[in-house]
């Protein structure tokens, strides 16, 4: 499979399905979601040489992808620089009182409820709440960082005591992706190509840069990546997401490629050891109950049983769109249906109950940068891109 860096040329909007029409408004998602670049990928694939869609929807459905994923490119060669991870939602950041670009961070962890508690959510699945580590005092730190560096986020899912209960520079951790930079367009007579009166329409979209110095204006340059296993190459400019905004693709280069990375032995070693591991989605999951994942505790896709004990994960995204396959009672397509998404950041613990050695190491290896979602068509949609992480209990 290819790793290709899908660097957006103008304010890019993802969009999430929600109609637009002129006098309206239409505001990205603060990032794509995977159906937005696995289609974009679909759609280059299925081109002939004059830039038409000529090839079967059925087979470039089959095409899988991985991602979106969020990386800082280098200022003179292009190449991927830095990657990024959504911030967990086991990770919460607390103000410092009079330091503003510091925050403290603390760790989430499952507790069982305290002799003669009860809740009205958890009691019908067994799961655990999740509790701060230490008691806090202090208000939640109002912009944390959405993305967290690759590097910052392996300590984190390998030993996250080495991090949690610490000062912590934001700068350093990561940074808040992609801003909105909004827009006002008038619409355009096509006869005279003058404006027609009353006709405002506004657009915020994505702009892909990294502000570093307010005085000097210097700015990282930021792009999505994917990996697919699409043969044709994606090269070139071309529309993708909202209002037919130019992307540049570009095979992807790097010193490290986090695609195609292998769980870290220490992490292998810790989760076979305690037969317990946390799985932190990378991109946005579809689950057929809800927060609540089938297709990881199939004890009979390997031979033992993963038991879910606790969830961390922030407010449900939705997702829709337009089907473009077609037939006969639906010669222009159809709506697809309205579907919740656990976020990009979800956090699940897991114990690996009755597993040998051999079969969580081959359990880690099918996790681990792999899609998780229930259906095998939103994982090859890249839905529930995922990596493992250790738990202490």
């Amino acid at each position: 499979m290819k790793t290709w860096i899908i660097e957006p040329r103008d304010a890019f909007i993802a969009r999430d399905g929600r109609p637009f029409s002129t006098g309206g408004r239409a505001k990205s998602l603060p990032f794509p979601f995977p159906s937005t670049t696995t289609g974009g990928t679909r759609t280059r694939t299925g081109l002939d040489t004059d830039g038409i869609f000529v090839a079967a929807i059925a087979d470039v459905k089959k095409i899988e992808v991985r991602g979106p994923l969020l990386v800082q490119l280098d200022d003179v060669t292009g190449a991927i620089a830095e990657w990024f991870a959504p911030a967990p939602s086991d990770a919460l950041l607390f103000e410092i009182e009079g330091k503003d670009k510091q925050a403290m961070l603390r760790q989430l962890l499952p507790r069982e409820l305290p002799t003669g508690a009860t809740t009205d959510f958890l009691c019908d699945n067994n799961l655990q709440p999740v509790y701060l580590s230490v008691n806090e005092k202090s208000k939640p730190f109002g912009n944390a960082p959405r993305y967290w560096y690759w590097c910052e986020f392996e300590k984190w899912l390998l030993t996250p005591d080495t991090l949690a209960n610490r000062e912590h520079q934001l700068s350093c951790l990561g940074n808040y992706g992609p801003v909105f930079d909004s827009r006002t367009h008038v619409k355009v007579l096509h006869d005279s190509q003058t404006s027609e009166e009353g006709n405002l329409f506004q657009t915020s979209g994505l702009e892909f840069t990294h502000r570093v110095d307010e005085e000097t204006c210097a700015a990282d340059r930021l792009a999505l990546v994917i990996q697919t296993n699409a043969t044709e190459s994606l090269d070139g400019l071309s529309h993708l997401g909202g209002e037919r905004r130019f992307v540049c693709w570009r095979e992807g280069k790097a010193m490290c490629d986090v695609f195609n990375s292998n769980c870290p032995e220490a992490i292998q070693e810790a989760i076979i050891k305690s037969k317990c591991c946390r799985i932190v989605l990378l991109t946005p999951a579809h689950f057929i109950n809800g927060v609540m994942p089938t297709w990881l505790c199939d004890d009979t896709l390997y031979g033992f049983k993963a038991e879910l004990k606790a969830i961390a994960n922030s407010r449900y995204q939705v997702v829709s769109g337009w089907d473009f396959e077609k037939n006969a009672s639906n010669p222009f397509g159809r709506p697809k249906p309205t579907r919740r998404l656990v976020p990009a950041g979800a956090v699940f613990w897991f114990d690996l109950l009755k597993g040998t050695d051999e079969q969580i190491k081959e359990w880690i290896e099918k996790i681990w940068m792999r899609c998780v979602s229930d259906e095998d068509q939103d994982r090859k949609d890249g839905f529930g891109l995922a990596v493992l992480g250790t738990w202490s209990k």
